[in-house]
């Protein structure tokens, strides 16, 4: 029986984790660990300059999970009308205008600080590894490239200079080197979360923002604030569901799709009726969502753009943690110079809240925790734009409903609706879903994951078939096992 357990998007990032859980570190190291080196292996979906996500914390017993919400924010002097006149690829606005505040470090930092046991510098060093040493490119990677190349007004000199292929034409073989990300990681790890708070790294950003034609100022970036919070709990049948605040991130419309989904039996298999009922429930969920905020740049897209990862130890913490450069492969695709850092595009994840008439970011993020019956917990997200929460609602009315296993509810054909209603299927569910828009698994985004642990200590990892995503195993006497 394992020690300790991580699952993520990218088998490198999997490792990374396990190593600092064989080195003595908890799942919060782990976590962390592998959420920088996941901003290595997968840069189209995470970095350093990222958006910002959300952690769920569960130290087991009958306690509420805690929540570190590393949320983003608007630019100070953002005013809605500059959104008309910025530019826009594949209906998102890109470029210097669509970068908010970079988050993803201060919130790994915070999940550091508060619930990990090992040295900061320990935490970065594989990720360091993996920027110097290179990693394997593989096929989703080499298909956001490939994606970029066709892109050139977006994607300029200085976004290809921060890497380095190995060869140079890029294949799902190629060896990825990043040696700008590499320095930068360094200084991190010796200054912290501070060095893109104020110093020549945030000089860099904004000089880069504002030459671009952006708004982002220093002062946005000083005294980052990263939230605490008990995380928000509700019941589906006997089970306790955990996920982050609603009012900014899916579990909005994850509680309220579950809500009118109902907690009766749902059939074993995704078939005819089991699609109707979801689809019911998740209209309806979407319905209240764009009732309470309005999208301040409205798009149906759901493009690849997020990363989800799961961690675990013998003391029974449960780690959920997902984060995003925003809602486009490779952010803003604004590159820093010399730092190695893409820059998020988090303003097109502003909405404007009706009841109260603030901007506030929102995202469809939703890594949940689950307390089901007997002590067994289960920790799971997945990216996907809008169909976040569809997957999650999905796999936990498998796994808690009809007892199916969480790797087993992961690999079984997805559904959603988008916030129009519209309903999307992978193709297995053709023939039973009628009028929807049929979707193959590669387009169905992303690589979901998951753990659950039962009470005699036993974890068990649950990686997306669909991609590349891994599972790596710490045994007690320190061997690392890898499961691709």
């Amino acid at each position: 029986m394992p020690a300790g357990i991580v699952t993520a998007a990218k088998a490198s990032s999997a490792q990374a984790g396990a190593r600092v859980l064989a080195g003595g570190g908890n799942a919060a190291d782990a976590a962390v660990a592998s959420a920088f080196a996941l901003t290595v292996a997968d840069p189209a979906n995470c970095g350093i300059g990222g958006y910002g996500g959300y952690a769920l914390i569960d130290r087991g017993g009958t306690s509420c999970p805690l929540q570190v919400e590393f949320n983003t924010a608007a630019p100070a002097a953002l005013e809605a009308g500059m959104l008309e006149q910025a530019p826009c690829r594949d209906s998102f606005i890109y470029g210097g205008m669509s970068v908010s505040r970079p988050s993803v470090v201060a919130g790994l930092q915070r999940i550091h600080d508060r619930f990990g046991r090992v040295p900061w510098a320990d935490i970065l060093a594989p990720a360091i590894e993996l920027a110097g040493g290179g990693v394997r490119t593989g096929p989703d990677l080499a298909r956001a490239f490939a994606w970029a190349r066709r892109k050139p007004d977006a994607f300029g000199p200085d976004f290809w200079h921060g890497f380095a292929f190995e060869p140079d034409i890029v294949t799902q073989t190629s060896r990825l080197r990043q040696p700008a990300l590499c320095g930068t990681l360094k200084l991190i790890a010796n200054e912290g979360a501070g060095a893109l708070e104020k110093g020549p790294l945030v000089d860099a950003m904004i000089r880069a923002v504002q030459q671009a034609g952006g708004i982002l100022r220093s002062e946005d970036l000083a005294d980052h604030e990263v939230g605490e919070y008990p995380a928000t709990g509700f019941r589906f049948g006997d089970a306790s569901i955990y996920g982050p605040r609603p009012e900014t991130t899916g579990t909005g419309v994850l509680v309220a799709a579950l809500a009118s989904a109902g907690d009766g039996r749902w059939p074993a298999v995704r078939d005819a009726a089991y699609i109707q009922r979801a689809a019911v429930a998740l209209r309806e969920a979407w319905t209240l969502r764009l009732a309470e905020a309005r999208p301040l740049v409205a798009s149906a897209q759901a493009i690849q753009h997020t990363t989800h990862l799961c961690a675990a130890d013998e003391d029974g913490t449960l780690v959920s943690l997902t984060f995003t450069h925003g809602p486009l492969w490779f952010g803003s695709a604004l590159a820093v110079p010399g730092t190695g850092i893409i820059l998020n595009c988090g303003v097109n994840l502003l909405a404007h809240e009706h009841r109260s008439g603030r901007t506030i970011a929102r995202t469809n993020l939703a890594p949940v925790v689950a307390h089901a019956g007997e002590g067994t917990r289960h920790a799971l997200g997945t990216p996907g734009g809008y169909r976040i929460p569809a997957t999650v609602m999905t796999a936990l009315i498998d796994v808690l409903s009809s007892h199916c296993p969480l790797s087993d509810a992961l690999a079984r054909p997805r559904i959603a609706t988008n916030m129009q209603g519209d309903l999307e299927v992978e193709e297995e569910l053709a023939a039973a879903a009628q009028n929807a828009r049929v979707m193959r698994s590669e387009e169905f985004y992303g690589p979901a994951s998951g753990i659950t642990l039962t009470p005699d200590g036993k974890m068990t990892g649950a990686p997306d078939p669909r991609f590349h995503s891994a599972v790596a195993s710490v045994e007690r006497d320190g061997t690392i096992s890898l499961t691709e």
